[in-house]
C-alpha cells in the first residue's frame, strides 16, 4: 500500500503567479505518483487576487489530477479548516513548503510542537527562504522568528529538503546540525497528452525542467539580432527579491536601442514606485515595460522574442525561469545567487555579483554589439548548457530517496 504525503503550500495550481513552488509542487506529485499518494492544502485563489479560482470548490477534498486537494479561504475561517484537516486525514508523512508562510508553516509547526497534530513524519522544504539575500529582506522579523524556533526547538526531528549544495548550507548555518538531505525539484512532464515510459520520466522529468519546446522547435524560432540593439526580457514577481530596480538602474549606462520589458505579477507597490522613478530617469533610446503577470503555458512563446534574460535575483534556490530561458534560446545574464554557475566559461551567458553593478553593465554592452551570428552562437550554448544541466540530475530518484529516509 503507498504510503501518503501530506503536502502544505500556499498556492497550487491553476495558479502561476507564485512561480517556482507550484511547479516544483506539481512536478513531485506527477513524478512520484507511482510510488506515493498525495494530498494536498493550499490556498483558494491565485498570488495577489481577491478572488477564489471559479469553479474550484472550497472547504471540501476532491480530486485535482492524481492527487486530493482541500482548498482553503484566507484568514481564522483557513486556519480552523487546515488544523481540522491535519488532526482528522490519514497521512505518513507532512510536507510544508515554507519556512516564513504564517498559515502554512508557523502554524502547523508550532502545533506540531505542542503536540496538537498526529506524530508522523515531517519534512520542510525552505524554497530559498534561507538564503543570504532572502534574510536580508524584513531581517528583525525574521532574526526574531529563527532565534525563538531555535529556543523553542520547533524544528526538532524534522528533516530539511534542500534544493542545491548552497541552500543544504544555508539550512545548517541558520539551524546548525540538522538532518538535511539534497533532492532537486522535479517540473511537470513536457509531454502531457501521453504517459511517458519509464526510460522517458528519467529523461523528461529532471529537476525544474520547465514545460518546453523541444530542443529543434526552439532552435527553429529565435529572434534574429542586429548590431545596436537589444530585446531584454525579466520574468518575476516584481519585488525586492528579483532585484527589478537594480536591472533598470543598469541601463542609465548603457548604449543602444533597448527594449526591455519585465513579465510577472505585481506584489509590492512601494517597490514598483521605485522602479518607475528609475524608469523616468532612462535615456530615450531605452524603453522599459510592465508587462503583467503570464499564464506558464504561454511563457515559452514570451521568451522567445528576447535576446537577452535578465535576473539579478537576490536569491534562488533552483530557479525554474532560468531554465526556462535558456530553452527558449535566450542568453541569461544573472546573478551569482543561483545554482546556475560558470555560466561565461561555457559561452553561454553570464553569472556575476551583485556587489560588481559595473559588470553587468559591461555585458549588457557586449550584448547590444552582438551580431547576429554571435547571438545564435551564444543562445544555442544556452540551449545546450541547459540540457546538459537536466541530464546529469535525477530529481525522481532524489526525492524517492528523501522520502524514503523519512
Amino acid at each position: 500500500m503507498k504510503k501518503t504525503i501530506l503536502i502544505l503550500v500556499a498556492y497550487y495550481l491553476p495558479g502561476f503567479k507564485a512561480g517556482g513552488p507550484i511547479r516544483s509542487i506539481s512536478g513531485l506529485v506527477e513524478g512520484l505518483s507511482d510510488d506515493y499518494g498525495f494530498m494536498i492544502i493550499c490556498g483558494d485563489r491565485d498570488l495577489g487576487e481577491k478572488q477564489p479560482f471559479p469553479n474550484e470548490p472550497v472547504g471540501r477534498w476532491h480530486n485535482y489530477g492524481v492527487a486530493r486537494i482541500l482548498r482553503i479561504p484566507t484568514g481564522f475561517g483557513g486556519a480552523i479548516m487546515m488544523l481540522r484537516a491535519l488532526r482528522s486525514e490519514s497521512y505518513d508523512i507532512l510536507y510544508i513548503n515554507s519556512i516564513w508562510s504564517r498559515l502554512y508553516s508557523m502554524l502547523p509547526i508550532a502545533c506540531r510542537k505542542f503536540g496538537l497534530l498526529p506524530r508522523t513524519s515531517v519534512v520542510v522544504a525552505p524554497r530559498g527562504e534561507l538564503s543570504i539575500g532572502a534574510l536580508r529582506i524584513k531581517p528583525r522579523q525574521k532574526r526574531l522568528y529563527l532565534a525563538l524556533a531555535r529556543k523553542a526547538r520547533l524544528f526538532d526531528g524534522v528533516l530539511w529538503q534542500a534544493s542545491s549544495g548552497a541552500e543544504k548550507i544555508d539550512i545548517i548555518n541558520t539551524f546548525g546540525n540538522v538532518d538535511v538531505r539534497e533532492a532537486a525539484s522535479i517540473a511537470e512532464s513536457s509531454f502531457r497528452n501521453r504517459e511517458p515510459s519509464s526510460a522517458e520520466r528519467e529523461v523528461l522529468i529532471k529537476p525544474d525542467l520547465p514545460v518546453a519546446s523541444r530542443p529543434e522547435d526552439t532552435l527553429s524560432r529565435r529572434v534574429s539580432k542586429a548590431p545596436g540593439e537589444l530585446r531584454v526580457v525579466t520574468l518575476g514577481r516584481v519585488c525586492l527579491m528579483k532585484n527589478i530596480e537594480f536591472a533598470i538602474r543598469l541601463f542609465h549606462n548603457v548604449r543602444g536601442q533597448v527594449k526591455y520589458d519585465i513579465y510577472g505579477p505585481l506584489e509590492d507597490r512601494e517597490y514598483l514606485a521605485k522602479c518607475e522613478q528609475q524608469c523616468a530617469d532612462l535615456p530615450h533610446t531605452v524603453t522599459v515595460r510592465f508587462m503583467g503577470g503570464i499564464p506558464h503555458d504561454a511563457v515559452q512563446e514570451v521568451l522567445r522574442e528576447y535576446h537577452l534574460f535578465l535576473l539579478p535575483t537576490l536569491g534562488e534556490n533552483y530557479g525554474h525561469v532560468i531554465s526556462e530561458a535558456m530553452q527558449a534560446g535566450c542568453v541569461p545574464l544573472i546573478s551569482d545567487c543561483t545554482p546556475w554557475r560558470n555560466l561565461e566559461e561555457a559561452g553561454a551567458g553570464w553569472d556575476l555579483p551583485l556587489s560588481n553593478p559595473e559588470a553587468f553593465i559591461d555585458a549588457l554592452q557586449t550584448a547590444v554589439a552582438w551580431t547576429d551570428d554571435n547571438f545564435q552562437q551564444l543562445s544555442g550554448n544556452a540551449g545546450r548548457f541547459v540540457r546538459d544541466h537536466i541530464m546529469t540530475r535525477g530529481a525522481i530518484r532524489e526525492n524517492r530517496l528523501l522520502f524514503e529516509s523519512v
